[in-house]
């Protein structure tokens, strides 16, 4: 599969409108599956990962799936057709299109069954970008959420665009200990689940972030010569008295 590099992970964050995050990631290359593995690997992994959230976390938890790839320039018209189309098989109704000097963006949003879908498609210099974020809250929205991953899958590769994936979820736990000692109670029960070894970790006053080797998963990014499949972090909020846990897919793509 395709790589892409720094400048893929700058645009996830200018199309999410997100900063401050992917602060131990910000020199590795983005995302990719190992033998071919594709949206049936992504269903099993985001299972996984909302089970271990459950497990994990005592709040409600709060799922986030992003399928992004890249698309070779092609003519605007193309550009606006094939974006309609993805957000129509999305069933997003209204998209709407933005332009400044750096190029075009096509965003849709819709809220179905109580799964927030997003589309943006960017046009930037000779390459565009897609992605479709998924989000919801709950415990009866799995089911829904592997729907539209699937068809986000299946429509993106329609549109000739080859998805990349990530997913977390995230919620609060009681303030019981620092942020560190969450974090390493966190580690100690994943590993009961997952088998793991920790590649990376950044720690400042209030925020653990550790990434992990878990060779069982299916999907990676890439840090130098290492893979990473996992990312965990521990935020602590002492005026909500609580520490808000965020696991994620191969790494964390969303606010923590």
């Amino acid at each position: 599969m395709r790589r892409f590099g720094i400048q893929w992970l700058a645009l996830i964050l200018l199309i999410s409108g997100i900063t401050g995050v992917l602060a131990v990631f910000s020199q590795k290359t983005p995302l990719k599956e190992k033998n071919g593995t594709s949206a049936k690997s992504a269903a099993e992994e985001l299972k996984l990962l909302y089970h271990l959230g459950q497990k994990e976390i005592s709040s409600p938890t709060k799922v986030t799936v992003k399928l992004q790839g890249e698309r070779d320039l092609f003519s605007e018209q193309e550009l606006d057709e094939s974006a309609r189309q993805l957000a129509q098989e999305m069933g997003l109704t209204t998209v709407r299109m933005e332009e400044d000097q750096e190029g075009k963006t096509y965003r849709a949003r819709a809220t179905v069954k109580g799964v927030s879908i997003r589309m943006d498609w960017v046009l930037a210099g000779n390459r565009s970008y897609a992605k479709i974020q998924l989000d919801a809250s709950g415990e009866d929205r799995l089911s829904h959420m592997l729907e539209l991953q699937e068809k986000g899958w299946n429509s993106m590769l329609n549109a000739g665009v080859t998805p990349e994936w990530n997913a977390a979820v995230q919620g609060n736990v009681s303030y019981e200990a620092p942020a560190v000692k969450t974090a390493d109670f966190l580690e100690q029960s994943l590993d009961e689940t997952l088998p793991l070894e920790m590649a990376d970790s950044y720690e400042d006053t209030t925020t653990v972030s550790r990434s992990y080797h878990v060779p069982s998963l299916a999907f990676d990014a890439r840090s130098g010569s290492e893979s990473i499949h996992m990312q965990v972090a521990v935020h602590e909020d002492s005026m909500k008295k609580n520490n808000r846990i965020t696991i994620g897919f191969p790494v964390i793509t969303v606010e923590y």
